[in-house]
């Protein structure tokens, strides 16, 4: 039996908890104070990392081709997806209904959402179709030269879709050659899917490592600025710089992929940290499904109580969907068979 990566375990239960912060924002509309917003909107645009983590952990354990992986457990573990997404999706469009979410669309409208999903069930879809071509990226992933080939045109073609396409004059030019090209293979989150197996097995010298995290600070800095000074091109959202697939969002979340691969998993754990650890990681995908649930519904409600402390309002939403949601999935998960199956 392999050892288990607390690392990667903390990471994820990390990237879990930062998702819950993203959803949990709105609770900052509650407070009538612009200090509060502008200090959460300046924090907000250090949120973007956790889904291109997310991706790269499933990636470092699908795709290494040290691990057996049948086509039979790709496919259970789409199944699992799909009969997480049935269940829950029944209970968000009965929450919805009866909420008023939908009291502007008729039935018409109702079944389009409904088969969508709420708005953060997009991962699944995404993750899915990750695991359907993870056979074919599991031979590539076979021979360096064609990872950092793969990798190369990640880079390259994603680089030009994510902003070289807005630039004056050439960006007309950029978007022709994205478009005509056609490397549909080499963009979206397969490149970070293939990045977490990558980096995971030829970790970087201490050298480019140390480059590796003074440019995801650089980064992270010029586009909080530019994101302030909206810098942004007009018609695109304050969002801009911080959308999961930019290229200075895959440097960040590559930096702090590499900084728990790399230091974190020398750290000692303790007995009871690591049992912490595994605990909350096995349930983090069901905290995920059910969670912006328990955001809304407190939200809604007027279970949100306003902190003393203003600023404190955010982590104070966030941890109490964080503890409901835990025990949510950790109930679910005692009833035999499909607990499990639906977290």
């Amino acid at each position: 039996m392999k050892k288990r990566e607390l690392e990667l375990d903390l990471l994820r239960v990390l990237a879990m908890v930062t998702v819950i912060l993203v959803h949990c924002q709105r609770a900052v509309n509650r407070v009538d104070d612009p200090g509060v917003h502008a200090f959460y909107s300046v924090l907000s645009t250090l949120y973007s990392w956790e889904i291109p983590v997310f991706v790269m952990i499933s990636g470092r354990f699908f795709l290494d081709p040290s691990r057996e992986m049948p086509f039979r457990k790709i496919l259970q573990a789409v199944k699992r997806i799909a009969a997480a997404f049935l269940f829950w999706n029944i209970i968000y469009q009965v929450f919805y209904i009866f909420s008023g979410a939908y009291s502007g669309l008729n039935w018409k409208g109702i079944v389009a959402q409904a088969f969508e999903g709420p708005y953060h069930f997009w991962f699944l879809f995404m993750i899915a179709g990750l695991y359907l071509i993870t056979p074919f990226l599991r031979l590539i992933a076979k021979r360096k030269r064609l990872t950092e080939y793969f990798l190369l045109l990640f880079f390259c073609v994603q680089l030009c879709a994510g902003y070289l396409t807005d630039l004056p004059f050439i960006g007309r030019l950029f978007s022709v050659l994205s478009q005509k090209g056609a490397l549909h293979f080499v963009t979206g989150f397969s490149g970070c899917y293939l990045l977490g197996y990558y980096l995971h097995e030829y970790t970087p010298s201490k050298r480019t490592e140390l480059l590796l995290y003074g440019t995801a600070v650089l980064l992270t800095f010029a586009a909080s600025f530019a994101t302030l000074k909206q810098f942004y091109p007009a018609g695109a959202s304050s969002e801009y710089f911080f959308q999961y697939l930019k290229p200075n969002i895959t440097v960040v979340a590559s930096a702090i992929y590499v900084f728990f691969t790399k230091r974190v998993s020398r750290h000692p754990f303790s007995r009871a940290g690591a049992t912490l650890i595994s605990f909350l990681s096995e349930h983090s995908f069901g905290i995920y499904l059910v969670h912006a649930l328990y955001a809304d519904l407190l939200l809604n409600t007027g279970m949100l109580s306003l902190s003393i402390f203003p600023p404190a309002i955010l982590p104070e939403h966030a941890l109490r969907v964080l503890l409901v949601s835990l025990v949510t999935v950790f109930l679910l998960r005692k009833i035999p068979k499909l607990g499990k199956m639906i977290t």
